[in-house]
């Protein structure tokens, strides 16, 4: 009688979470993310409120074209080696951006590492000097104070460096008609949209980065409020009552500047018109 040996099932290992979708590899990548601002945070001596707001604003730019930094990983590093490379990288563009690119004064060389410091904190930061002192202390600086008056006095004075901020317009493209009447009434339609999506564009950015991000999430990403609670750490009930208070705050912004729910449906799947029953929790 021939005995057959059983054969060998030979599975591979299973993929990590994050190859699963890139919503998945996003949600699964925020613990690391949380640990790269909170590191960036304790070297470059950011507030509460400024390590908020860049969290908010990598989490948007991860979000980017369908997750693209996420799904341009190609594991020749680790993914907290490589997210800590993107997200630092983020954040000193940003601030080169808003102070521009500075280098210390030939006076503040000479004087030595200490004038270098407090100049960075004058000039760069634009603090005043009461307060560029007193961070200079909690850096563990030990110079008397009154040295520290009469090295920034020798210190040159920089002017503010002006930026030009360019407003973008919205283009658009009137549909062709044979008939003039139809040519007036699409010239018309494409002017409101174009005034509609211009407000929008306003009233969104007057939100905060939070905002946003809950914003681009819930209604873009078509996350659900559960997963959105998962995402942030935070309870789902009182998440849903704060998007309720974004909703009557954009559409009260919207309709300061006489654009209704109606307009903006056909541009965008934010239910104004549902915000309309918020109005309480939100007073």
């Amino acid at each position: 009688m021939a005995f057959r040996s059983p054969s060998m099932v030979l599975q591979a290992p299973a993929a990590p979470a994050w190859h699963d979708t890139p919503r998945q590899r996003f949600l699964d990548a925020l613990p690391i993310v949380g640990s790269v601002i909170r590191d960036l945070g304790r070297r470059y001596h950011l507030s509460r409120d400024e390590r908020e707001e860049f969290a908010g604003n990598v989490n948007l730019r991860l979000m980017d074209g369908d997750y693209a930094v996420l799904r341009q990983f190609q594991g020749r590093s680790s993914l907290s080696t490589y997210l800590r490379t993107v997200i630092t990288r983020q954040f000193l563009d940003a601030r080169a951006k808003a102070w521009g690119r500075w280098h210390p004064s030939a006076d503040a060389l000479r004087l030595g590492p200490t004038a270098v410091a407090l100049e960075q904190l004058i000039a760069r930061q634009r603090l005043p000097l009461e307060q560029a002192i007193a961070t200079m202390r909690s850096r563990g600086e030990t110079l008397e104070e009154g040295r520290l008056r009469e090295m920034a006095d020798r210190l040159p004075r920089r002017a503010s460096r002006c930026r030009i901020v360019d407003a973008t317009a919205l283009e658009y493209v009137a549909a062709s008609d044979p008939s003039p009447e139809q040519a007036l009434a699409d010239e018309r339609a494409a002017d409101a949209r174009a005034a509609t999506s211009v407000a929008l564009r306003h009233a969104t950015a007057a939100l905060t980065v939070r905002e946003q991000m809950l914003l681009r999430l819930r209604y873009e990403q078509g996350a659900t409020v559960a997963e959105i609670a998962r995402m942030l750490g935070e309870d789902q009930k009182p998440l849903y009552r704060h998007l309720e208070r974004v909703l009557v705050k954009l559409r009260r912004a919207l309709e300061a500047c006489g654009v209704s729910a109606d307009h903006v449906r056909a541009l965008t799947t934010i239910p104004l018109d549902e915000s309309r029953g918020a109005d309480a929790i939100a007073c």
